[in-house]
């Protein structure tokens, strides 16, 4: 090969390799400053924070998408609920076209991604992702009273949910098909007999996540309950009515714990259309944060010319633990009630990622197999200074897609009690008080209390008023009081 050819290439290879360091570099700088406000309660700080790392990349392709779902839950935390809506709307935007038409990936993408590593794919979104950017969404509206608007990004999440059903599997499936036939083209050996299954020198590092499942067909009960209650409060004929039934019974379905607070609404989706609800007051607790990702660095045995082994980086998962598990809601003239689980978003989130992960590994032995084959041949025809530009080839294109939705809850838990008479709760977690929340009396509400981590100082609460003439709050009245964790 003429060394100016190897030069031009190298440089050029280089120069792609080098934009996709900084921008993965970039991203998990910001990734790490914002979760550091948000971790400690700071939802302010983790508000800029997000908004400047979207606007920053608004034109970036390849990773707006995740910034823009981190600006617009952090937006949302904060009250500035038409910022949120505006990022989740940016979002949106991007990720609709995948809704039935488009292709999740493309033959361009795929060679780049080979060449270079995954951070260089377009960001999507999860299917879960994608259900519960439209579910929040839809509080957004609730919140500005649009419940129209409201309505139709709940049907949005549900068409995420249905969509996903109808193809995800589908496209997994492929893809890893892909991965495979490539594989056998690039006589690359996966030392794997078993179909789908991890080769055995990368199995052991992700054991923790076989007994992560998911509710199924990619489904989450959070959004089916947020339009059951919506539909039970505000429905109008009995289609609403017959909706808000099926709604709830598919959340009985997949959280059969939540039962016990889930007969009530059962039993008032029965009642005659245009029969008045009782006054309600849902409260959901969204403590902590989803699981993230990190990068696994690994020897895999590849023989490539005279090398044994090539180095591989690999997404692994890692659990955030650290919050409160339920939070108790008090009132003067109502019983303390605890809130039950009806969504565990860290196992929906493990459970999309291990479905996903063989192809992932393959896609990455695959690419680390070539990277170092690039590497033997540059050394066999330009001696020395190919060698040297193959090993800076492999060592800065090693490098594992770490991006995900950071500031996603790590559960969602509900509880429903009589709207009180004063319209006061007290919200307690451990013994300890994160401050009274108002609700309108006489009237159906929700409470969104997000409270990430023990580390908080205090919990962000939406108020959101379901049915009648919205009542309008005094700043004193609408500021939730909180107090410090206790040292």
């Amino acid at each position: 090969m003429p060394r100016t050819i190897v030069h031009l290439a190298t440089a050029l290879l280089l120069s792609t390799i080098f934009v996709s360091m900084g921008c993965q570099s970039a991203y998990r700088s910001d990734a790490k400053v914002l979760t550091r406000h948000w971790d400690r309660g700071d939802y302010s700080g983790a508000a800029r924070s997000g908004t400047t790392a979207a606007t920053a990349n608004r034109n970036d392709d390849i990773d707006r998408v995740v910034y823009n779902l981190e600006a617009g839950r952090t937006a949302q935390a904060a009250g500035d609920i038409e910022t949120s809506i505006t990022f989740y709307d940016l979002a949106y935007q991007d990720v609709r076209p995948y809704l039935d038409t488009d292709a999740e990936d493309t033959v361009s993408e795929a060679v780049v991604t080979t060449a270079v590593n995954q951070t260089m794919a377009t960001y999507r979104g999860t299917p879960n992702e994608r259900i519960l950017m439209s579910t929040l969404q839809a509080l957004n509206y609730m919140e500005l009273d649009d419940m129209e608007s409201a309505r139709i990004e709940l049907n949005r999440a549900h068409d995420w949910q249905q969509d996903a059903e109808r193809r995800y599997a589908k496209e997994i499936e492929r893809e890893q098909q892909a991965a495979r036939e490539e594989a056998e083209e690039e006589e690359v050996e996966l030392d794997d007999d078993r179909g789908n299954a991890l080769p055995s020198s990368v199995a052991s590092h992700y054991a923790y996540l076989q007994d992560l499942r998911g509710y199924g067909a990619y489904r989450n009960p959070f959004p089916s309950h947020l339009r059951g209650i919506f539909l039970l409060a505000r429905g109008a004929d009995v289609g609403d009515l017959a909706n808000a039934r099926t709604d709830l019974n598919e959340v009985a379905g997949m959280s059969p714990d939540a039962m016990p607070m889930l007969e009530a609404d059962l039993a008032l989706a029965d009642r005659p259309p245009n029969t008045a609800m009782p006054p309600i007051t849902w409260i959901y607790f969204l403590p902590g944060r989803s699981p993230h990702k990190e990068e696994l660095r690994l020897d895999i045995p590849i023989p490539v010319g005279k090398v044994n082994y090539v180095s591989a980086a690999f997404p692994r998962l890692v659990h955030n633990r650290n919050h409160h598990e339920t939070l108790q809601v008090q009132g003067s003239d109502i019983e303390t009630v605890t809130t039950l689980e009806i969504a565990d978003n860290d196992r929906i989130v493990a459970s999309e990622f291990n479905e996903r992960l063989p192809t992932i590994v393959t896609q990455e032995i695959v690419s680390s197999a070539g990277k170092a084959a690039a590497t033997w041949a540059l050394s066999e025809s330009a001696g020395s200074y190919g060698q040297i530009a193959g090993i800076i080839y492999q060592a800065a294109s090693t490098s594992a897609d770490t991006r995900s939705w950071r500031t996603m809850p790590a559960a969602i838990e509900v509880a429903r009690v009589p709207t009180p008479a004063d319209g006061t709760l007290d919200l307690v977690v451990d013994g300890r008080d994160l401050g009274q929340a108002r609700v309108t009396p006489g009237e159906c509400n929700i409470l969104i209390v997000t409270h990430p981590s023990v580390n908080a100082t205090s919990a962000s609460i939406m108020n959101i008023q379901l049915t009648g003439e919205r009542t309008q709050w005094t700043e004193e009245e609408a500021e939730p009081s909180s107090t410090p964790p206790a040292s």
